[in-house]
């Protein structure tokens, strides 16, 4: 039995400790540096996570989800997207997380933009943005989404969170997104 730190990401309870047999196979943090505490539990000082967004387009409209809300959190309109596994490609990790939140198989286009945020001083987000074409607009929604939309792209930035609007503008991907959607 070893002392590892798990990750509750999106919730309300932040970083914990747990106790495990052996470190887990999915959803590692890739961390900048740490330390074993007094009593063998891993400390993190710093932690960098890296994440994919996936505007996806079919028949020239772009797939929004809305996340469900979670406990202290709040219901929210994204792309599809998630974390990159340890030791997982970004497209590998995009045909994934896609495949898992709107059961949907994608071809994996352009790189739109890549940019970072500090979450907090101890906590850095690496935002991968890639483009993906579907063939069908059949979506199957995961646990994790309570509903969906094909949209055009003026439609887009009523929906999304004004950060992530901005983020996106700034990066001038709704401009890239334009030859793909009306």
């Amino acid at each position: 039995m070893c002392n590892i730190i798990a990750k509750s990401f999106w919730g309300s309870q932040g970083y914990f400790f747990k106790n495990t047999p052996e470190p887990p196979e999915a959803r590692l943090q890739i961390v900048a540096s740490q330390r074993v505490t007094t009593g063998g539990m891993v400390a993190v000082d710093k932690v960098m996570r890296a994440t994919v967004r996936v505007p996806i387009v079919h028949n020239r409209r772009v797939l929004l989800v809305r996340r469900s809300a979670v406990p202290g959190g709040r219901e929210s309109w994204e792309f599809p997207g998630g974390g990159l596994e340890f030791g997982e490609s970004v497209d590998g990790c995009i045909a994934r997380e896609v495949m898992e939140e709107v059961g949907l198989k994608v071809d994996v286009g352009e790189h739109l933009a890549t940019f970072t945020t500090l979450l907090n001083p101890w906590l850095q987000l690496v935002l991968i943005y890639k483009l993906a074409f579907s063939v069908t607009d059949a979506v199957v929604l995961s646990h994790e989404h309570q509903d969906f939309r094909w949209m055009r792209l003026s439609e887009v930035e009523d929906l999304l969170r004004p950060t992530v609007v901005e983020e996106m503008l700034r990066e001038g991907i709704f401009q890239r997104l334009q030859h793909y959607i009306d």
